[in-house]
């Protein structure tokens, strides 16, 4: 509600550049966290990518040739693969650490700590 009535007021207050990247920071937050309080976590979080890079990246390259969604906005930078361009945040929060982070949030809230 209050959005919509921010934008009735005033729309440029609600331009937040490179959005993606700093909501992925805050998304990520539990990660760093158990990469500093719970070092040996890591490396069992990180195997999860693996699978799943390739899983998420096979679908990102799909659906961008597919034109299922396009990318307008400002960003850290750009990735290009088999002549498709998608930011460096969505490679970053999703296709890398989408897993990870997902697991993070799951060993935090949701595990009891065996």
């Amino acid at each position: 509600m209050l959005t919509i009535f921010i934008f009735y007021i005033n729309k440029n207050l609600l331009i937040f550049p490179y959005a993606y990247f700093f909501i992925g920071l805050l998304g990520a937050i539990p990660f760093f966290y158990l990469s500093v309080k719970r070092p040996h976590l890591v490396g069992k979080l990180l195997k999860s990518s693996i699978f799943s890079a390739f899983l998420f990246l096979s679908f990102e390259l799909t659906a961008l040739s597919l034109d299922q969604w396009r990318f307008p906005g400002e960003y850290i930078g750009y990735v290009n693969l088999l002549g498709l361009q998608f930011p460096l945040e969505e490679f970053i929060f999703w296709i890398l650490l989408g897993s990870p982070i997902l697991l993070s949030y799951y060993e935090l809230f949701v595990d009891d700590g065996k």
